[in-house]
């Protein structure tokens, strides 16, 4: 579990996002895989000396994303090892010209 996060007050991101974001990098590097718990609030925000708040707000993002789960009384745990992320793109065209007919077969292939 005592997987090291990357989090500096220095970096000018906020440090909750930064909470997210190691998680999330490592989990794709496999440093954590499903199931896998994770340091509870009062672990990560004693570890690297975070206030609560910080660390509960980057958690309720994580469980938004489907990243984490928390089992009451026992934890938090990794839920989804899949980050892949899809776009959907709306394309409107008054009228179809030549142009435009490129730039939505960019989109398409």
């Amino acid at each position: 579990m005592n997987k090291l996060l990357n989090i500096s007050s220095e970096k000018g991101r906020p440090i909750y996002l930064q909470i997210v974001d190691s998680i999330i990098d490592a989990v794709r590097r496999g440093n954590y895989k499903k199931g896998d718990r994770i340091f509870s609030i009062n672990e990560l925000s004693n570890e690297y000396f975070l206030a609560r708040d910080t660390v509960q707000k980057a958690y309720n993002i994580l469980h938004e994303k489907g990243v984490i789960v928390s089992v009451k009384g026992k934890g938090y745990y990794i839920n989804d090892v899949n980050l892949d992320t899809s776009f959907k793109v709306l394309l409107l065209f008054s009228k179809i010209s030549n142009y435009k007919k490129q730039i939505y077969n960019a989109f398409v292939h």
